[in-house]
């Protein structure tokens, strides 16, 4: 049989053609070695890949934290001024409140007059504050910070603001002075917290202030209230009588008799929350404290 026509001028096999077997090569090697000539590019290629994504997560994780960072910055320089600002305007109200009860009968029925547009402003602005708790932006429950805010907004911008006989009362004044001894200790407290510090003398009359003026609060708003229902019925303010657009009718001195209900468990419910926060701050913090350091001194 002709094995080569196109390589052979004779048609027999010249004697001193051989094969060398050594050298010859079968199609499967031919592949492998193809093989291993992709593999050795997929290595290199899967290797730069996965140098190029680490890389990319490195400096994913680097912005993260500089993003970080910079938010621990804005939201603590925000808080510092809020607080500031809250202080301040609390300040300036329990100082001018005192000042005129000092003065006698006549100058106290000036309270509201005096301090009654900055209280406003500072009721308004501490709205903020469960908002502050609601992205947060601080630690705290939510729950007792919304009851206390709207507790205050209610009793000063619907009861006291609309009712002038009620403005130029005894019990405004003395309520001015509560609200206004429980924050100046309460926004120094956070601002020390912010810069990373603490004076166990304002930590001790922030956890222990309100014992006394907490209930002497709830005790002052409870009868601002009692004596306001009787000119919200008469006057009907803030209610809504029918026939009107909605079919809805509301009677907002029947709202302040259900308010005073409420308020009884929702003040022993804040009393209650400010009691287990004391005791944490400063029974338990101390307890675990002193055990450290006398774990530390025996060993």
């Amino acid at each position: 049989a002709v094995m080569w026509p196109k390589l052979q001028l004779q048609q027999e096999k010249p004697h001193w053609l051989k094969l060398d077997f050594d050298l010859m090569q079968e199609s499967s090697d031919e592949e492998e070695a193809g093989n291993e000539k992709f593999s050795a590019l997929d290595k290199e290629m899967m290797q730069k890949t996965t140098d190029e994504l680490q890389q990319k997560i490195k400096e994913a994780e680097n912005e993260l934290i500089k993003f970080r960072k910079v938010k621990k910055l804005v939201t603590t320089g925000y808080l510092l001024v809020y607080n500031c600002i809250q202080w301040s305007g609390f300040f300036l109200i329990f100082v001018n409140t005192i000042l005129l009860v000092l003065k006698g009968n006549d100058s106290v029925k000036n309270v509201y007059e005096v301090t009654g547009k900055m209280m406003k402003f500072c009721v308004f602005i501490s709205l903020l504050e469960i908002v502050h708790v609601y992205l947060k932006l601080v630690k705290a429950s939510i729950l007792p910070t919304a009851a206390q805010v709207f507790g205050r907004s209610l009793i000063l911008f619907g009861v006291i603001v609309p009712n002038a006989v009620v403005q130029s009362n005894r019990a405004v004044a003395m309520l001015f002075a509560c609200w206004s001894a429980i924050e100046i200790f309460r926004y120094p407290f956070y601002i020390l917290g912010l810069l990373g510090r603490e004076i166990y003398v304002l930590t001790w009359l922030r956890y222990t202030a309100w014992i006394l003026l907490y209930p002497a609060g709830f005790a002052i708003e409870g009868s601002i209230i009692y004596n306001s229902i009787p000119y919200f019925a008469k006057t009907k303010l803030w209610s809504l009588q029918l026939p009107n657009v909605l079919n809805f009718a509301f009677d907002f001195s029947i709202f302040l008799w259900i308010y005073l209900v409420v308020m009884l468990s929702g003040s022993s419910y804040l009393l209650m929350h400010m009691w287990r926060q004391r005791d944490r701050k400063l029974v338990s913090k101390p307890n675990k404290e002193g055990m450290s350091r006398n774990k530390t001194k025996s060993e």
